[in-house]
């Protein structure tokens, strides 16, 4: 995920040179996300643990927990997705040419 950040960042910096603030981009991206998915996941253990000992509160404190949890998650990859939306909008794009493909040499996996 910083590696994400350092892209953005070089992004915002080479096409908005005066507008270095409109990122929602943390400068930990990697640990921030690390603590969302460990606390997520503690979350889930509970949840395990109250179902086993049939504790129907525990339960629902867990499922809060879990969709906590979940939408800061969420949260995270829409900032993400907003700071990429606003980055494409930069005026000095070129057009991408209709039926466009990732070279080869890039080994970018996905079509």
């Amino acid at each position: 995920m910083n590696k994400l950040k350092d892209s953005y960042i070089q992004i915002l910096r080479d096409f908005f040179p005066k507008n270095n603030r409109n990122l929602s981009i943390d400068t930990q991206l990697d640990r921030d996300l690390e603590e969302q998915i460990a606390c997520l996941q503690d979350a889930v253990i509970l949840l395990k643990k109250a179902r086993d000992a049939d504790d129907k509160i525990a339960t629902q404190a867990a499922l809060l927990h879990i969709s906590s949890y979940a939408m800061g998650l969420s949260g995270f990859f829409r900032d993400i997705d907003a700071d990429a939306a606003m980055l494409r909008g930069a005026p000095q794009w070129p057009e991408i040419p209709k039926n466009y493909k990732i070279p080869e040499h890039y080994n970018f996996p996905h079509k």
